[in-house]
């Protein structure tokens, strides 16, 4: 543990793996827990999958602490890279293809704005591992990283978008082309008139869950994601499957873990993945049968899903985690996902330093260039 001078006395330590993730849950679960919107991937059931299921090293845990209480974790991974010839010691957030957003647990009422100078410092400082530059990606527009970032005045790059629907007032389709309901629902029609009878099930009892799983992931792998496509399917990774599970499992218990399944006549026809936390529900994967595509059975089962969420439940937000092309059509409201990038002072950081430098002059020549 490192002692920092400043308000409150100010203390920074650090742990790793599964081990020390399991030793500071309460500390974890107390921040959580007066969270007023969180997300899933705040969640320390989230974090534990990843370290238990999908990331090999193990991640450290910067934990600040004011006094006697913890204010803030944030969670990193060390990975190598490679950068013009030049390999860098990186350091993110938990990195994996199936992560998209993350963020740091912090409590925002009592952080201060030079502490996250102060774990800048304390990461230059400790022994544990030699690094050369963070980056920290994923961090959506309502991140707790994000206000705490900007609080400090530290730079962050806007890079992508999150997209979701949210009915205040209501109604989800406020913001929606009526011609395009209108078309899902003919063609929804047509479907039941040519294939059959049209069912959708919403599964999130711990009893029922295992087998809509399996059903999900047979459908996804029937896909494009499948053996005779790009050989993506969670399916056909032991590690991807071991980690869904664990989130079934650990979100399942409190009803936190669902999936939404679509027949046409008696065939599966679409799925979606999803866990929740308080007022939003995140879908993180769907899925769709690919014979049956012009049907448009993902359009079926995401308006079935608006209607029913819209229609009384406790959530406010549908969220898709990330900004697909196929949901433009369905002109969603959109979140700015943000990138930070922070460099070491050693002679790799610079050398990283100079060259993100270095190419972002070069974007800025060929963009002059193309619009002159």
């Amino acid at each position: 543990m490192v002692a920092v001078a400043g308000q409150g006395s100010l203390t920074i330590s650090m742990v790793k793996g599964l081990r020390g993730l399991q030793a500071i849950k309460p500390d974890w679960d107390r921040i959580h827990s007066r969270l007023e919107n969180s997300t899933y991937h705040q969640d320390w059931r989230w974090m534990a999958a990843l370290q238990e299921r999908l990331i090999e090293q193990p991640i450290y845990f910067v934990v600040l602490k004011r006094g006697s209480h913890v204010v803030a974790i944030l969670p990193l991974q060390l990975r190598k890279m490679t950068k013009a010839g030049i390999t860098i010691d990186h350091l993110s957030f938990p990195h994996h293809s199936h992560v998209v957003l993350s963020d740091a647990l912090v409590d925002l009422k009592q952080v201060g704005e030079t502490d996250f100078e102060a774990i800048l410092d304390f990461l230059e400082q400790q022994s544990e591992f030699r690094w050369d530059e963070i980056q920290l990606v994923g961090i959506e527009r309502r991140a707790l990283i994000r206000e705490w970032l900007m609080r400090c005045g530290i730079e962050l790059e806007e890079v992508s978008n999150s997209a979701y629907f949210d009915w205040p007032e209501g109604s989800f389709d406020t913001n929606l082309s009526k011609k395009f309901i209108k078309n899902i629902r003919r063609i929804a029609s047509k479907a039941q008139e040519e294939c059959g009878p049209l069912c959708t099930r919403w599964v999130n009892d711990q009893r029922s869950l295992p087998a809509a799983f399996e059903e999900f992931l047979e459908l996804e792998a029937s896909g494009w994601k499948g053996e005779q496509g790009t050989s993506t399917a969670i399916k056909h990774s032991p590690d991807l499957v071991r980690f869904y599970r664990q989130l079934l499992d650990s979100f399942g218990e409190d009803g936190a873990f669902q999936i939404n399944l679509l027949e046409i006549g008696g065939i599966p026809a679409a799925g979606q993945m999803c866990v929740s936390s308080q007022h939003s529900l995140f879908i993180l994967k769907v899925a769709y049968n690919d014979d049956l595509r012009k049907y448009g059975p993902g359009n079926i089962l995401m308006l079935n899903l608006l209607e029913l969420l819209s229609g009384g439940s406790a959530f406010r937000e549908l969220n898709l985690v990330t900004a697909p092309v196929w949901a433009d059509r369905w002109h969603l409201n959109k979140r700015s996902v943000f990138a930070m990038q922070h460099f070491n002072r050693n002679v790799a950081g610079r050398l990283s330093k100079a060259m993100m430098y270095s190419r972002r002059i070069l974007k800025d020549v060929i963009r002059a260039e193309t619009n002159g």
